[in-house]
């Protein structure tokens, strides 16, 4: 019932290509930092047991000594940044050569799988079985998995979302646009199998793309409520007995009447989640 699509992961330079990403925009951040750096270095000496912090400049006279400054107690937060000026000095050496190790690589590696199955015509993809997919197709096939919700009936209000599926609160329709917004795929109310029979229907069965991971996203909105609170203390039990752990595949998030969700609190999840 909520078996996985039985295809290959995406290939290691996918990886690759975000972690360079991620390097770049690390090395451009700390090069913003060090153009606004304070200028000289940091000298520390102790004393009595206790350091002491010296600005540090080199003289200009014979560019070989140094003249150095003492920085009291009540500038500490001028020695923080020179000691943080010169941290970033060797990161960002040190990024500029694992960028141009990761570039190298990704250089040298073969053409990705996916490109095979792009290659062929339309007629070509429908006739084969290919060992893996672009993400896009993969989330395409992947949200046409038939399977029936649970029914809607006159107790609840009637609540849509940008794409016009209904749910049932209106923090549903802030997650599940959300959700939309940001290209994550996922199955209303998808009805997955505990190893005891039980079939829960959790409010949103998520799709992690990078990883091909699926995640289960329950909101519970009625918190305040003693009976509803113990309800769900049993349901997260049942999850973990079945293998959904918070912080790895399962999200729970929480509200009542004075705490209300907010579209903070659900980009807050979905960057932990999902980035």
């Amino acid at each position: 019932m909520n078996k996985k699509l039985e295809l290959l992961p995406p290939q290691p330079q996918d990886n690759l290509a975000g972690r360079l990403a991620q390097l770049e925009n690390l090395l451009k951040y700390k090069q913003t930092y060090l153009e606004k750096a304070p200028p000289g270095g940091l000298h520390i000496i102790k004393c009595h047991g206790s350091p002491q912090y010296y600005l540090r400049f080199r003289n200009k006279s014979d560019g070989v000594s140094f003249t150095y400054t003492y920085i009291p107690r009540k500038d500490i937060l001028q020695a923080r940044r020179l000691a943080q000026k010169e941290y970033d000095k060797k990161i960002a050496s040190l990024l500029r050569k694992h960028i141009k190790w990761l570039k190298k690589q990704i250089s040298r590696q073969p053409p990705c799988l996916t490109e095979v199955y792009d290659s062929l015509s339309s007629q070509r993809q429908n006739l084969v079985s290919p060992v893996t997919l672009p993400d896009c197709r993969y989330a395409d096939i992947w949200l046409k998995v038939p399977y029936v919700h649970k029914d809607f009936n006159g107790s609840y209000t009637e609540h849509f979302t940008v794409n016009g599926q209904q749910v049932r609160s209106k923090s549903e329709v802030l997650i599940a646009n959300e959700l939309i917004r940001q290209g994550i795929p996922f199955r209303y109310e998808f009805p997955v199998e505990m190893t005891e029979g039980q079939i829960l229907h959790p409010d949103f069965y998520c799709l992690k793309l990078q990883s091909r991971q699926e995640i289960i996203w329950e909101h519970l909105g009625m918190c305040d409520q003693p009976e509803y609170a113990v309800n769900a203390m049993g349901r997260l039990a049942l999850y973990q007995k079945n293998g959904w752990f918070p912080g790895k595949n399962l999200i729970f998030t929480f509200e009542t009447q004075n705490q209300p969700l907010t579209i903070r609190d659900i980009r807050k999840v979905l960057g932990e989640y999902f980035s």
